[in-house]
């Protein structure tokens, strides 16, 4: 499970502002393969080649999806999220230190016709060891961290839905109300899973929007494989997401044992 997945990219903040705004997105530049970012480190028995293609196999496309889905060009996450947390929970933005990763693959985003955004994620490590480590380190930082982290987002959200109201329209008067970040039961996939929601409300004196974030990862062996799910007015299907897990639990499961 991707680390930054935890993060928020670009694209969603834009989303949740022309959600409140009555806005859309566009389709334009939208790839033809599988948004690539990388992280590399060397490998143990296989090739950097070889994890880059076994991770690109996990990703959910177009097909996963309902007729009504398009496709969308992933937009790069926030690099700068975390700079303001404590010492001790500077956890973002250095995956490529992470013992024992070889490479991590991110999807596009995959839109629905509610303007809700799905996208996944895979990380291939050299050992099943070296991924257990980082699902460790992903809940002892939870742990440890959980109210400097929702302090964090809930301030990213809050500028940057103040500077995205001021380039589209500065007479509006949306603010982001409530904002919470937890631990959500979901059930077990692969080895081990984990599983995040965000909550948070966008008000102003016309509207209220309320939007869920969640993000859901599960390890098989040496390979981890998860989704962000963003939605607006309601929670995500569960039975949805269930089914999505499935699939790339499936896929990394296959994935790693083209890598032994």
């Amino acid at each position: 499970m991707s680390r930054n997945r935890l993060g928020v990219p670009a694209a969603l903040i834009l989303a949740l502002t022309a959600a409140s705004c009555g806005g859309g997105g566009s389709n334009d530049g939208a790839s033809e393969a599988t948004k690539a970012t990388e992280t590399t480190q060397e490998a143990g028995s296989f090739s950097e080649e070889e994890a880059k293609a076994a991770a690109k196999t996990v990703q959910l496309t177009i097909n996963d999806f309902p007729t009504g889905w398009v496709r969308e060009a992933a937009q790069p996450n926030n690099g700068t999220f975390g700079a303001n947390l404590p010492a001790e929970c500077q956890f973002f933005g250095d995956e490529e230190n992470v013992p024992g990763t070889v490479t991590t693959v991110e999807s596009d985003e995959f839109v629905s016709p509610d303007k809700e955004r799905v996208s996944s994620n895979s990380t291939v490590y050299e050992k099943a060891e070296a991924g257990a480590n980082a699902f460790a380190a992903i809940r002892q930082f939870f742990d440890d961290c959980r109210e400097p982290l929702r302090n964090a987002f809930t301030d990213l959200f809050r500028d940057a839905l103040r500077n995205e109201v001021n380039t589209r329209n500065s007479s509006l008067q949306l603010e982001l109300t409530q904002f919470d970040l937890n631990l959500m039961p979901f059930p077990q996939y692969g080895d081990e899973s984990l599983a995040f929601r965000m909550n948070g409300k966008i008000e102003s004196p016309e509207i209220s929007l309320d939007f869920t974030i969640d993000a859901i990862g599960t390890r098989l062996e040496n390979v981890d494989a998860g989704l962000t799910y963003v939605s607006y007015g309601s929670t995500p299907s569960a039975e949805f997401e269930k089914g999505l897990m499935l699939k790339l639990e499936q896929r990394a499961r296959e994935a790693a044992a083209s890598l032994k």
